[in-house]
């Protein structure tokens, strides 16, 4: 199974660090906080909506390969389908969908 057909092509967004006041400051530094956390604000949503896409992408991609590995595997119809994900997904996630992979390949035959 090709799993580049899975990656997130999106550009995760860059940090948007919130603007801080030193307890000890000054008044110039107070408005130049002032001023720096106007921009933060206005910038927030923005930021926020892009991470949200970026996160719906990689939800909508692994669902995806979800749904290729159930046919691929020849288990879409099978009941036990859901306990297959859930148990590979477990053990695989944390090295992304190649490790879900191959956790599938090992437990698919279990199923038949």
């Amino acid at each position: 199974m090709d799993l580049t057909k899975y990656e997130n092509k999106m550009k995760y967004p860059e940090g948007l660090p919130k603007p801080f006041l030193k307890h000890d400051h000054t008044s110039a530094e107070a408005q130049a906080h002032t001023k720096a956390l106007k921009i933060y604000e206005e910038k927030l949503p923005a930021y926020r909506k892009a991470k949200q896409d970026y996160r719906d992408e990689d939800n909508r991609l692994t669902e995806l390969f979800k749904i290729d590995a159930f046919k691929e595997l020849g288990v879409e119809n099978h009941p036990k389908k859901d306990v297959l994900w859930s148990l590979a997904y477990d053990d695989g996630h944390s090295e992304g969908l190649n490790g879900i992979w191959y956790v599938m390949l090992e437990l698919v035959e279990l199923m038949k």
